[in-house]
Formats: structure tokens, C-alpha cells, sequence
């Protein structure tokens, strides 16, 4: 495809994502988009080449307001938030019951180096509810 940018034409150094964002790949030890792993290069889609990351890119500003993100893979899904906002450690909760006020702390799996919190959970057993508390 005219324009496709292919696993083996990638220089390690800074760019600039469509978003406005700025990141860095890195060449050493495979091929990474900050802190993202490249683990299926090259894959043709009908607009482009795509190369599949294991992690959720975000702007290097973090979090507008209580953003949190969400994305399922699968039978599990990804949830991401902010791990600082303004002054807050902000905490994912769980509950099977919406009537119920009782909510049970969610312990977060990775804290990035640009203070985002992950967790992956999985979409097998009980329908459940989450949220990001900021106490």
C-alpha cells in the first residue's frame, strides 16, 4: 500500500501521533512504542498497515477530568484510569448488585510510568459493575 509504514522501515526516535500526542519507539530488545510491546507487526487493514501493541496508548498529559477507558480482547476486557487526580489516588471498585451501597476494591495489576493504573479482568462468572471511586 503507497504510504505504508512497515516493521522493517521503523527508526527509533520520537513522533508524533494523530492525536497530537508525542511517543518514542524504541529498537532494543523488539520493537516498542513507549512502553507498548509490538507483537503482531504488519497486518493489513483496508485503510493502512497496523501494527498490534500490548498495552492502551495515552497522551503523555494523562487524564481530562475522570476519563476512564475500557477495552475488551476477547472473554476479558482492560480497564484504565488515572492513578493521581488533582491530589486523589483514584480506585476502581466492583459490585454484582447496583441496589446495594457496598462496593469492593479492585487491586490494580500496573501503575505506568506516567501515573495510569491497569487492570485486566476477566468476562467469565458473574455479570458485575465497575467504577472509579475518587475519594
Amino acid at each position: 500500500m503507497p504510504g505504508a509504514l512497515l516493521s522493517g522501515d521503523l527508526v527509533a526516535g520520537s513522533l508524533v501521533t494523530l492525536q497530537g500526542a508525542a511517543a518514542t519507539i524504541s529498537l532494543t530488545g523488539g520493537v516498542f512504542i513507549d512502553a507498548a510491546s509490538v507483537i503482531a507487526p504488519d497486518v493489513e487493514a483496508s485503510n493502512g498497515i497496523i501494527h498490534v501493541i500490548d498495552e492502551v496508548l495515552l497522551p503523555a498529559d494523562g487524564f481530562v477530568a475522570n476519563e476512564v477507558s475500557f477495552k475488551r480482547i476477547g472473554s476479558e476486557f482492560t480497564i484504565v484510569w488515572p492513578a493521581l487526580y488533582l491530589g486523589l489516588s483514584p480506585t476502581l471498585e466492583f459490585t454484582d448488585d447496583l441496589t446495594s451501597d457496598e462496593w469492593t476494591p479492585v487491586t490494580s495489576g500496573i501503575v505506568t510510568a506516567d501515573d495510569i493504573q491497569k487492570t485486566t479482568i476477566p468476562l467469565e462468572g458473574t455479570i458485575g459493575y465497575y467504577r472509579v471511586a475518587f475519594q
